[in-house]
């Protein structure tokens, strides 16, 4: 998600702005995209390892491994296009 401010945070419901990747006003969103933060984040959540990024440890919407947004197929889909 991106904010007014141009900052790019890890998803939508990181609201607070706990962790920023980027900012589009600073460098290009491709860049932001595929930058070393952004990447990391996303690897952490295909090996089922959300406690990693700090945006998600204290999320209202918990890592459950029963849980179907949790399967790595549905998470690539949800970064990578539907």
């Amino acid at each position: 998600a991106v904010t007014w401010s141009g900052d790019c945070v890890a998803c939508c419901r990181d609201t607070a702005g706990k962790t920023v990747l980027g900012n589009i006003f600073k460098e290009p969103l491709e860049n932001v995209w595929n930058g070393d933060r952004y990447r990391k984040f996303r690897q952490n959540l295909i090996d089922r390892r959300p406690d990693l990024n700090d945006a998600c440890q204290n999320c209202d919407l918990p890592y459950s491994p029963d849980k179907k947004r949790w399967r790595p197929r549905y998470i690539w889909r949800s970064l990578f296009g539907r």
